[in-house]
């Protein structure tokens, strides 16, 4: 298959992922290692919070045993959960993390996990999450795409993958994307034959209006049978489409699709279009 030039649009994309933080913006330290970028809005509240400082600029998180009454080494992760989503918990009394979700997700230091903390805090404190989608193509080489709810959080009644989704804690990257593909599409991964196996396509460094995003996106490509029932099971999907490649590219092109989708679709279209 003869693809268009898409060097430019891809450069465009990844400009668009590759953002510094807002003004303003703080780093976030941990027990001395860099963990996050605080948003300017959430700064003066986080300082006003108990083992929190606020030193030559930056912010450093306090974390001395005598502080937390620390007894058991082997409890220090959990110590350190709790520390957390107590933070989380005070930044919401103060007005912050407005889509609270009883979800934990990981804080990471590089590939080691601090601790976990509730999901509508990532943002707000720049912690980087881990992100996975499915490229769901059909026999007619089409892909499927989904449109987001108008009430997401995030890029509402925007094109997305059929699957996407953040990594929950304590979950590995081929769990997430099981648990995804059944919550958005209805989808049993064990069935479909796998194309492209599950892969780094690359970190999303952009401010968002709660935050900083930053995010390593991973995606794998299924050929979705004839027949397949695919259905949105958590009500964060208002309908599903398969879309010509001409059709994405354009769609993508006129910025109807989520950045993240935007660069995982092409990475998708250029290995398929070599082997068809």
């Amino acid at each position: 298959m003869h693809l268009p030039d898409l060097s430019e649009l891809k450069e465009t994309l990844y400009n668009r992922a590759s953002r510094p933080p807002v003004d303003g913006s703080h780093d976030l330290f941990f027990n001395g290692r860099k963990i996050g970028i605080v948003h300017p809005n959430v700064r003066d509240d986080l300082i006003g919070f108990a083992y929190v400082k606020f030193t030559s600029g930056t912010f450093n998180i306090d974390m001395q045993k005598e502080l937390l009454g620390l007894a058991d080494p082997e409890l220090f992760f959990a110590y350190k959960c709790q520390y957390f989503n107590q933070l989380a918990q005070y930044l919401r009394n103060k007005g912050h993390a407005k889509h609270w979700r009883n979800e934990q997700l990981t804080i990471w230091d590089s590939e080691t996990e601090v601790a976990h903390v509730e999901r509508a805090v990532v943002r707000e404190l720049g912690i980087m999450t881990k992100a996975v989608h499915v490229n769901a193509w059909t026999q007619e080489k089409k892909i499927y795409l989904s449109l987001r709810a108008p009430n997401k959080a995030t890029d509402p009644n925007k094109w997305d993958t059929l699957v996407g989704g953040l990594v929950s804690a304590n979950e590995s990257l081929e769990t997430a994307l099981e648990r995804e593909s059944i919550e958005e599409a209805g989808l049993d991964l064990k069935k479909p034959p796998l194309i492209i196996p599950l892969r780094y396509i690359q970190t999303m460094y952009r401010p968002l209006d709660e935050g900083y995003q930053i995010e390593e996106v991973f995606n794998a490509d299924y050929l979705i049978p004839e027949g397949t029932n695919l259905e949105n099971q958590d009500g964060e999907v208002t309908k599903i489409e398969a879309f010509s490649i001409e059709e994405i590219i354009e769609k993508i092109s006129n910025e109807e699709v989520t950045l993240e989708a935007s660069i995982v679709l092409l990475d998708s279209i250029e290995r398929i279009a070599k082997q068809i």
